[in-house]
């Protein structure tokens, strides 16, 4: 009886080593993918980065930077217009400070604004 308990316990370990060992691995393929995930985000920023660093002027540059500033996420959605616009024609490089605007303002335009009424 204490060799079939033995074994059971033996066993039991056994299975229990291996789920730990299975979860572990499975915890480190989503970190390493995680990983990869914030690496490839990097890339494609920093040449999002460069591309507008490139393609504004010197004040629609520092009007992005305020923006930036004042509503992180409103900025990053200016940036990808900023570089669609630009490749698409619609803007010549360097883009001037009265451009940026026009296109700030198309995308607040889409905002939904919101009044508030006193009775």
């Amino acid at each position: 009886m204490a060799i079939e308990n033995d074994d059971e316990l033996t066993r039991i370990r056994t299975q229990r080593q291996l789920e730990i060992q299975q979860s572990l691995e499975a915890q480190a393929a989503k970190q390493a993918e995680m990983e990869q995930e914030a690496q490839l985000q990097a890339a494609h920023e920093s040449a999002l980065e460069s591309k507008i660093k490139q393609s504004l002027s010197n004040e629609a540059r520092e009007r992005l930077a305020r923006i930036m500033l004042a509503r992180p996420d409103e900025s990053s959605t200016l940036k990808q217009v900023v570089v669609n616009a630009l490749d698409t024609g619609r803007f010549n490089s360097p883009m001037q400070d009265n451009e940026l605007k026009s296109l700030l303002s198309q995308i607040q335009n889409n905002r939904r604004e919101s009044t508030i009424r006193r009775i």
